[in-house]
C-alpha cells in the first residue's frame, strides 16, 4: 500500500481507517487548541480571542475570563504586601460599583508581564486550573498579612 494511493489531502482521521477500525482516532485527538502567546500584551490579547473563541459555550467564555482575572489579581496581591483580606475585599468592592481608582496600579507593567509570564504557553484547561490554583493562593497569601 502506498501513501499516493490516499492523498495528502487527507486527515489522519481518515488514513487510519487503512488500518482497520481499532487505530481510527476520534477527531478530537489530533484536534489542537490555541494557546496564549504571553511575548507582549497585543500577541497575549489575540491569542486570548482565539482561545475563547475555539469554546463556543458562554460558559467556557466566562471561565476563561474569571480565570485571567484571577492569575492577574494573583499577581497585584503578590507585589503589594500591605494589601490584607480587609483591604482586597473593598478594593474588589470598588471595582464591581465600576470606581477606575484601581485600574493604574492593576495595570502596572511589572504586574501585567508577571500575568503574561505565568500564562504563557498554556491552552483553555491549563488556564482555567492556573485560575483555580490563583484564587486559593490569593485566600491563602491573604490569610498570613
Amino acid at each position: 500500500m502506498m501513501i499516493s494511493e490516499y492523498g495528502y489531502n487527507k486527515t489522519a482521521y481518515e488514513i487510519g481507517q487503512v488500518y482497520g477500525i481499532a487505530m481510527k482516532w476520534p477527531k478530537y485527538a489530533i484536534n489542537f487548541s490555541p494557546e496564549v502567546d504571553g511575548s507582549n500584551y497585543n500577541n497575549f490579547q489575540k491569542s486570548i480571542i482565539e482561545i475563547a473563541n475555539d469554546h463556543d459555550l458562554q460558559k467556557g467564555r466566562f471561565m476563561l475570563l474569571e480565570a485571567i482575572g484571577d492569575v492577574h489579581l494573583l499577581e497585584f496581591v503578590k507585589q503589594n504586601p500591605s494589601l490584607n483580606s480587609k483591604s482586597f475585599d473593598e478594593m474588589q468592592e470598588k471595582i464591581r460599583q465600576g470606581d477606575l481608582s484601581f485600574k493604574s496600579a492593576l495595570e502596572s507593567p511589572a504586574i501585567v508581564n508577571a500575568m503574561l509570564s505565568r500564562l504563557d504557553g498554556m491552552e483553555f484547561d491549563d488556564i482555567i486550573e492556573e485560575g483555580e490554583s490563583a484564587d486559593q493562593e490569593i485566600l491563602k497569601v491573604l490569610s498570613t498579612r
